[in-house]
Order: C-alpha cells, then sequence, then structure tokens
C-alpha cells in the first residue's frame, strides 16, 4: 500500500513514498535523483480514499525508510466498486470501460460530454465528430461505414461556437441499433489521426421493459476523465481513481527521447528553476541521423528554437504565434515571437504529433491550415 505520492524534481516522474517519509531526503528509483520530500505530498487520508484500502501499518522512520526503501515509481491502482450511476467496470492499460444506463442518452448533455479534444493527440482544432456505434457487443473494430454513417467536419470557428444542442441537431442518427442508441454520441479525431480503435460501444436492451445498459470503451484515459467529470461524476470516488491512474501512468516527455537526442538538446536548452520540458519538435531542414542539433523546444514557460547557427527563445505567451500547415504525413512551422521569427521549418508525422502535444500546454496562439 502507498504511503502517499510525491513528484521527482529531477526528472517528473510520480513516486511512490515509504511509509512514514516525511520532510526527509528520498532517492528516485527512475532517475537516481535525490531530493527533499515537502512536509506534506498527498495526505494518506486522500490515497486511502481513492484506493478504499485499510489504513496501512506503521513503516519505519523517516531516516530509516529513506535509507533502506529509495522511492519507486509508483504502481497502478485497480478499479473500483459499482456505486454511481456511471460506473467505471474496469481501468487498465487498454484504457476504461464505463457502464450507465441506457436512458442517460436522452439527455443531450451526457451525449456531448466527451471533451471536443482528438482522441488520439487531445488537440482542439481541425476536427471531425464522429458517432459512437452501440452494437450488441464490444469491439474496436466496428465500421461507421458499415452503419451507414459519416463523420461531420466543423470548422475551427463552429468547434467554439456550436452549443451541444446545435452540435447534435447537425450529426445524423445511428441506424440498425436499439432506441436510443441511435442518437448520435460524438467522439473527436483530427484530419492527422488515423481511423479505427479508440471507442467502442456497447448497448443491451430489455424487450419486455424497454430498460438496458450501455457500456463505452475509451483507450485514452484522460478523455475518460474528461467524459466521466463532464456526465456528472466530478469529484466521485471512480473519478479520483481514473485521476490517479493517469497520474500514475503519464511518461516523462524528456525520459521518452533517445539519449543520444537528450545529450544533443542539453547543448542548448537548459531548463531553469521549476521548469519543465515538454516537447522537441526535430527540424526537417536536416536530416534524421542529425535530431536534437536542430528544432524546437517547447517548455512550461518558453519556446526555444536552435540550428547550427541560429538560436533563439522566447516566453510563452500569446505574443507568441504559431502558423502551422500540415497533409497528413508532412507539415511546415511557421514561428512568429515578439523579436524574433522562424518562417520555415518543416515537419514530418512525428513532428507533428509532438506538436500538437505540445500545444495542450503551451499559452500561444496556434493556427492549423
Amino acid at each position: 500500500m502507498t504511503d502517499r505520492l510525491a513528484q521527482c524534481p529531477v526528472c517528473g516522474t510520480l513516486l511512490d513514498i515509504p511509509p512514514g517519509c516525511a520532510d526527509c531526503y528520498v532517492r528516485c528509483g527512475q532517475c537516481n535523483g535525490r531530493f527533499k520530500l515537502p512536509p506534506l505530498a498527498v495526505s494518506d487520508e486522500a490515497v486511502a480514499s481513492w484506493l478504499e484500502e485499510e489504513t496501512p501499518p506503521v513503516g519505519p522512520s523517516p531516516k530509516e525508510a529513506a535509507a533502506d526503501h529509495p522511492a519507486s515509481p509508483a504502481e497502478t491502482a485497480t478499479a473500483p466498486a459499482r456505486d454511481a450511476e456511471i460506473d467505471v467496470v474496469r481501468i487498465d492499460s487498454n484504457g476504461v470501460l464505463l457502464e450507465f444506463p441506457s436512458a442517460r442518452l436522452l439527455d443531450e448533455s451526457f451525449r456531448a460530454a466527451i471533451p471536443r479534444r482528438c482522441l488520439r493527440c487531445g488537440c482542439g482544432s481541425d476536427l471531425q465528430a464522429h458517432p459512437i456505434i452501440f452494437a450488441d457487443h464490444i469491439s474496436d473494430d466496428i465500421s461507421q461505414s458499415e452503419y451507414a454513417v459519416q463523420p461531420l467536419a466543423l470548422s475551427d470557428e463552429e468547434l467554439r461556437t456550436l452549443s451541444d444542442e446545435e452540435l447534435l441537431e447537425r450529426m445524423p442518427r445511428v441506424p440498425n441499433v436499439p432506441h436510443p442508441a441511435e442518437l448520435p454520441m460524438p467522439y473527436w479525431r483530427c484530419s492527422l489521426c488515423r481511423e479505427g480503435g479508440g471507442v467502442a460501444g456497447q448497448i443491451q436492451i430489455d424487450p419486455q421493459t424497454g430498460q438496458g445498459r450501455c457500456r463505452l470503451w475509451i483507450t485514452e484515459l484522460p478523455l475518460a476523465a474528461g467524459f466521466l467529470s463532464a456526465a456528472g461524476g466530478e469529484g466521485t470516488r471512480q473519478h479520483k481513481q481514473l485521476l490517479r491512474r493517469i497520474a500514475l501512468s503519464r511518461r516523462n516527455p524528456w525520459q521518452d527521447l533517445s539519449p543520444v537526442i537528450r545529450h544533443r538538446i542539453e547543448t542548448w536548452f537548459h531548463p531553469r528553476r521549476g521548469e519543465r520540458f515538454v516537447a522537441y519538435v526535430p527540424d526537417r531542414n536536416h536530416r534524421h541521423r542529425d535530431d536534437g542539433l536542430a528544432g524546437v523546444v517547447f517548455s512550461s514557460a518558453r519556446l526555444v528554437y536552435h540550428s547550427p547557427g541560429e538560436h533563439h527563445e522566447s516566453r510563452l505567451s500569446g505574443a507568441v504565434e504559431l502558423d502551422v500547415t500540415g497533409s497528413g504525413a508532412t507539415g511546415d512551422l511557421h514561428i512568429h515571437a515578439p523579436k524574433w521569427e522562424v518562417p520555415h521549418i518543416p515537419l514530418d508525422r512525428d513532428g507533428l504529433d509532438s506538436l500538437r502535444r505540445a500545444l495542450r500546454h503551451a499559452h500561444c496562439r496556434a493556427h492549423w491550415y
């Protein structure tokens, strides 16, 4: 049982802290960095309420625990019991399985509760609304063409201004499914992310009573958490469990880079106190084997561009603007900063994906074409 959690300030990994540790030094089991715990991290009571386990036994003294039991990457939580109108049936590496009464599909706000962000990359622009197919079994390979439904493409302006009611009114109904599964319930995918998998639905109706249950499988945990929150589950035990699982499974983007690329970036990007690395976007004016020598780094505070003989950086703010064009596999980035500009940074698919992930955290204006 985890006594509490803390985040390593060196690499950002969420760590299990040995029982009894408080206001003492521990060593990260991921990067071997040594740091001092604050007096309070995540409280024992909060963790106990998330997991609904018994209070852990008293552990060794803080100094003994820190010396004998280095902090290790935290373990994942298990799925909760069924005590809410929306039940979290299972949480695992494949995603989240939710269950709810089929009558909830009659509620427009419930059907529009999935956040307007791409299921795959999380971006909020260039999106299409895809109706969820509630079939008689859960499957991630059901083709929407089998049910004669097409996604609804929306402009970025429509994404921002259409109300839930207007959005649902514009979407087609789903044929050949039991009532009320024909009512459209959208999830979102951008033009760069391929179709297939990610969301699946199931519905079972009692022919005698007309009542039934629906199951909804969502692979992306943050999307599932956003849906659960918007559908009335925010703050519940199950919502907290899901948020904790997201925190435990979140990967460190810096560690995702190869050691060679990290070493090259370290020659021109130096994080400041309290600053976190968010993403690296390679500049395809240069060869793949030169990755790390040129490109754009997004941090929690700055945007930094570097290439041989050229270096620019600016604090992230509304004054920084990005113009992005993309055709699916390739793209182009134009950076406008208050005191500098880079007019042409070619992007490959990996670069576009990294850029989209970065824009989820960046405080700047991005225009996609």
